[in-house]
């Protein structure tokens, strides 16, 4: 046992001896693991989740992320209690008291989302650092100057005659805007050259938190203020909001109430839009927002606690050399360290959420101007769900002919550009015709979206995700002139810090994976290289995060964590009720079943959302083979684990 782990001991007992705040002091002093939990859960998908849940139930749904995590801590104190008590490794324990194929489908499956996810938490810092923190701000007079001198030049393109000079200038003028909207560019170079800073970055943090002494403690530092930073960043804009008296508390309280009726029915102000429309109407928007609305719930559950965490917290203490003295500091450390920021930070960015989107749009999307309505920030980002509405006008028996009618010449285009044999001059002329034929469609439903009712066009923008950029582009005029600058800065330091801050913690729980699956957990190399081997792949996102090879990894990684996260709840639940491995140190009594009630509403938990996420991939034609095939071989290896599984009723030496 190392010199700090025991001058730790002392502290606890010295506290204990001195009452409870002493304790908690010491509690608050001694964290850790907590806090790399926070800096895992507070990610991407915890960031797009919660905007996307403010925008679809404004702050009705808030209850969802206080379940969640509620949830979480109770089975993640449930692991650290049998790991603190036994100083035996989860992995090792579950293959030896479950079952070998849980085991090995938990590790493995850990690997695998940290390979996966660490690609979007790239993508957010790049975004982050393109679209709020490096942007080239120009003065109110400048843009205006250049807006009214691309006005008059593309209204001059319709003039067959028009000057190259004059092409030229309006070139020049567009990209002058665009610099101001990205900081950095879309070129894979600058790409490559941010991703490999960020990745030296990340490595050497890692790195670090595998030697033991200053460098550990100054790890430990580092991720306490960048969570820290994201927790401020974000009350921040809620500050902001109550400043302007922008918000309803009565509400936002009434939003922690759980109430389940969320999973089939819209919020209340998104059903009072779908009332006032006709019958058919209705169960367009009825069944649409209530699908996205399962699915963020879904999200949202999912990114609370996923599967990695449950990886990373018992081996993290182990790190330390925390043991049983230390099993009251575990749960305390998970509330401190991870449930109270993952709440305070996902509950400001729904409010905020709920605030700038929620049953709203611009006002040249609202505009009965096709024109207008096309200059709508929103305008593209709709087009999806403008086709389908446009798709169900003349009723649900006619989607299908009206779908195909509306996309007929841009299919006619594609067609021929997957023709073998096409010349370059071919090819060029082929893609000016795909052009103007998206744009001819985009025409015809930006007529078709003007002529629609007000309440249609504030649901159509509901069932679009929105992005930190975009939100706080929504709050600058609220925060007034004096304060614009800094809407970018608070939502790009804190989307940084988000992704930043996940991009260490991946890397680090798969230093820990590699090391246990070679069977020499205490050696750093082997660390290092699982942690080198998840950030080279997060470096490779600019090449892998895209197109089909993105939805392809993000249906993997969600299917087998959304399968495999109950199965982990279920592992826990059974080592925590093993007499063979916990001996006397095993709950009995009143204890156990608080213990067993709890977790047992972890299990079920996990157990729905594994239901609900499995079920909206089943009914895909695309995913839906694929994500039956995996669960039925997986579930089938598991039987056979548990035929595999030793039988012993000898308890075990406890290790003190």
């Amino acid at each position: 046992m190392s010199n700090k782990t025991n001058r730790n001991r002392e502290i606890l007992s010295n506290a204990h001896e001195r009452g409870i705040f002493s304790t908690m002091f010491a509690f608050l002093r001694l964290s850790g693991p907590g806090w790399l939990q926070a800096a895992i859960t507070l990610g991407g998908g915890s960031l797009i989740g919660a905007l996307y849940l403010g925008m679809l139930g404004g702050t009705s749904m808030l209850w969802l992320q206080l379940v969640a995590i509620v949830i979480g801590v109770i089975m993640l104190s449930a692991i650290s209690f049998v790991t603190l008590s036994t100083k035996k490794r989860p992995y090792s324990a579950i293959n030896e008291y479950v079952n070998p194929i849980l085991g090995a489908g938990w590790i493995t499956a850990t690997i695998l989302a940290n390979m996966i996810w660490i690609l979007p938490q790239f993508s957010l810092c790049y975004d982050a650092l393109d679209k709020n923190l490096l942007i080239r701000p120009l003065t109110e007079e400048a843009r205006t100057e250049i807006q009214t001198e691309i006005a008059t030049l593309s209204t001059a393109t319709q003039d067959e005659d028009m000057s190259q000079e004059n092409i030229d200038r309006l070139k020049v003028l567009n990209g002058q805007l665009e610099m101001e909207k990205s900081g950095l560019g879309d070129a894979n170079n600058t790409k490559m050259l941010v991703s490999g800073c960020l990745a030296l970055a990340g490595f050497f943090i890692v790195v670090m938190s595998f030697n033991p002494g200053w460098m550990s403690t100054i790890f430990d530092l580092i991720l306490k203020l960048i969570v820290a930073m994201i927790v401020l960043c974000f009350v921040a804009v809620v500050y902001y909001l109550a400043s302007a008296d922008s918000l309803n508390w009565e509400e936002i309280l009434l939003g922690f109430i759980p109430n389940l009726n969320n999973w089939n029915s819209p919020a209340p102000s998104i059903q009072d839009l779908i009332t006032g429309l006709d019958g058919s109407l209705q169960t367009f928007w009825n069944g649409k927002i209530v699908a996205k609305q399962q699915e963020a719930m879904i999200g949202v559950t999912a990114t609370a606690v996923g599967l990695n965490m449950t990886f990373l917290l018992p081996y993290s203490m182990l790190a330390r050399g925390w043991d049983k003295p230390f099993r009251g500091l575990a749960r305390v450390d998970l509330i401190m360290g991870m449930a109270i920021p993952y709440l305070l930070v996902t509950t400001c960015i729904v409010i905020a959420s709920a605030h700038a989107f929620h049953a709203k749009a611009d006002p040249n999307f609202l505009s009965n101007d096709p024109a207008v309505m096309q200059k709508s920030v929103l305008f593209k980002s709709t087009l999806g769900i403008l086709e389908s509405r446009y798709a169900w006008d003349e009723g649900e028996d006619n989607v299908k002919a009206r779908t195909k009618a509306l996309n007929t010449d841009v299919d006619a285009v594609k067609a021929k550009l997957k023709n073998a044999g096409l010349t370059p001059a071919m090819t060029l002329a082929l893609k000016k015709e795909l052009g103007e034929a998206s744009k001819k469609k985009q025409q015809i439903l930006a007529e078709f979206g003007a002529a629609l009712s007000d309440a249609e066009k504030r649901l159509a923008p509901t069932l679009v995700k929105p992005n930190s950029s975009q939100l706080a582009a929504t709050l600058k005029p609220l925060l007034g002139d004096e304060n614009r600058k800094y809407a970018d800065l608070i939502f790009g330091f804190g989307a940084l810090g988000m992704g930043f801050s996940t991009i260490i913690i991946l890397s680090l729980i798969n230093g820990y994976a590699f090391a246990e699956i070679a069977g020499q957990y205490e050696s750093t190399a082997w660390r290092t290289i699982g942690a080198l081997a998840a950030i080279a792949v997060g470096f490779c996102w600019f090449w892998i995060w895209q197109g089909e090879s993105r939805t392809w990894l993000g249906i993997v990684a969600s299917t087998f964590g959304a399968i495999l996260l109950p199965i982990a709840y279920i592992s826990f639940f059974a080592l925590m009720n093993s007499y063979r491995l916990l001996g006397d140190e095993k709950p009995t009594g009143f204890r156990m079943s608080v213990w067993n009630f709890l977790m047992a509403i972890g299990v079920i938990g996990a157990l729905l959302q594994a239901y609900g996420a499995i079920q909206t991939k089943v009914t895909d034609p695309l995913q839906g083979p694929f994500v039956i095939g995996g669960v039925a071989v997986f579930m089938l290896l598991a039987l056979v684990g548990f035929s595999a599984r030793p039988r012993d009723d000898e308890a075990p030496e406890i290790q003190q």
